[in-house]
């Protein structure tokens, strides 16, 4: 299967909850999903939120097959 979209290595996702934001850069790309992978330490809180490029002046690592940047977005956990 090919993939619709590219995903660079050693970039950092952002995990936010709870009022604060830890970097997450253990990630992988499997077929069209990002599997993130949390330590072991980190205890999901109902609040949390997956982050990609959310900051003032965002670093694309994402691009689809034409090479466009993803744009930024928050994704709920559930």
């Amino acid at each position: 299967m090919e993939k619709k979209f590219n995903v660079e290595k050693n970039k950092d996702f952002e995990l936010f909850q709870g009022g604060h934001s830890y970097k997450v850069r253990d990630y992988r790309q499997v077929e069209e999903q990002i599997i993130l992978e949390l330590p072991a330490t980190l205890s999901l809180q109902p609040d949390a939120k997956v982050r990609y490029n959310w900051s003032n002046a965002p670093q694309a690592f994402i691009w689809n097959e034409e090479g466009y940047p993803a744009s930024p977005f928050e994704l709920n956990i559930q």
